[in-house]
């Protein structure tokens, strides 16, 4: 399945290197069609606007408030349903998925953190090994 995200959502919010380009979001979101998906770190919601679109299920987790707010409001406008917001620390989130997507940016957040995390949760049982 090809999936263009710029014809899927043609008005973004963010620009690289804030969040991932949108070419980088049609690529995965071909891979992640029919699945389930998790997203930390989903600021304005760009790729979740086109992920959404495909994924059987899709979870944005965001810490700021501010961001959660506005995830809200564009989930409830999105087709096939949109997607789930959670409003905490990824660290502490439910991550259960077939895929888990984030894009750092410029938050600080370091990949190390993010890798062992996951595999924490992994060896806890509370995201699938398949993830």
């Amino acid at each position: 399945m090809n999936t263009n995200c710029t014809s899927l959502v043609p008005h973004t919010v963010d620009i690289s290197p804030i969040r991932s380009p949108q070419a980088t979001h049609s690529f995965l979101a071909s891979r992640f069609a029919g699945h389930d998906l998790v997203e930390i770190g989903t600021r304005n919601g760009d790729a979740m606007a086109c992920f959404s679109q495909v994924t059987r299920s899709a979870v944005a987790i965001e810490y700021d408030a501010q961001y959660c707010q506005l995830l809200r409001a564009r989930a409830n406008t999105q087709p096939k349903g949109g997607f789930r917001v959670v409003c905490e620390d990824f660290r502490k989130a439910r991550l259960d998925a077939d895929f888990i997507f984030w894009w750092l940016g410029q938050n600080g957040i370091r990949n190390e953190e993010v890798l062992h995390t996951l595999s924490a949760h992994v060896a806890r049982g509370t995201i699938r090994r398949t993830a």
